[in-house]
């Protein structure tokens, strides 16, 4: 970030920092994700799970929300949001970073009609499928074949987020976004409606269950 700000001086990046608009700095974007050869993942999934060289002695639980795709499509994607026609779906399929991507099959499984709400949510849905909601799946049922006597917990969350959703920017429309079960998970105490305080509640119980006994 201090070098986008041109702010390279060992001595005095911090100072240079601090003189940024906050306006600025919220509009800069920090790609993290984990890299693979490195003591953190040391070898990518599908050859971990080829050579069986990986932790199989454990249980694992893993899920998705309803709309994984929306928010965050929103987010890294915003033309989605003004996509109106079977061709801006196709022109903003093929955007996105991943090789060999067929738009021909993504637009036959994906888009049904062409209305521009349809179009969009299609795009949305896409999007999650293709960057979490798949890849998890995938993963939980190799995992699952590979490892016969673990148990493995599979989970597709429903509930909305109504009180961190809005501050992380999920609209109604967007549907169940990603990271809504995290206020249920932690809990938001009274915060919640009674009602959503007792399924944090089960939710709590449950997670904290697995973490003791695996199960």
């Amino acid at each position: 970030m201090a070098k986008s700000f041109k702010c390279t001086d060992p001595k005095d990046w911090l100072n240079c920092l601090r003189k940024v608009d906050a306006k600025d700095i919220l509009t800069k974007h920090l790609d993290i994700f984990p890299i693979i050869g490195t003591e953190f993942l040391p070898l990518d999934a599908q050859h971990s799970f080829a050579t069986h060289n990986y932790s199989a002695d454990i249980d694992i639980m893993a899920g998705v929300m309803r709309n994984e795709g929306s928010m965050l499509a929103h987010m890294m994607y915003p033309a989605s949001d003004g996509l109106k026609s079977k061709q801006d779906f196709v022109d903003l399929v093929k955007k996105v970073t991943i090789p060999d991507l067929d738009a021909d099959k993504i637009v036959d499984f994906y888009l049904h009609d062409s209305t521009e709400n349809s179009t969009k949510h299609a795009f949305w849905e896409f999007f999650g499928d293709l960057g979490i909601t798949c890849p998890t799946y995938h993963f939980a049922k190799q995992f699952a074949q590979n490892s016969p006597n673990k148990e493995v917990y599979f989970y597709d969350w429903t509930q909305p987020a109504l009180i961190l959703g809005p501050i992380m920017g999920c609209t109604t429309e967007m549907g169940v976004c990603h990271a809504a079960d995290i206020e249920y998970v932690f809990g938001m105490g009274v915060l919640m409606k009674l009602e959503h305080q007792e399924f944090s509640e089960s939710v709590m119980k449950m997670w904290t269950n697995f973490a003791k006994t695996g199960y």
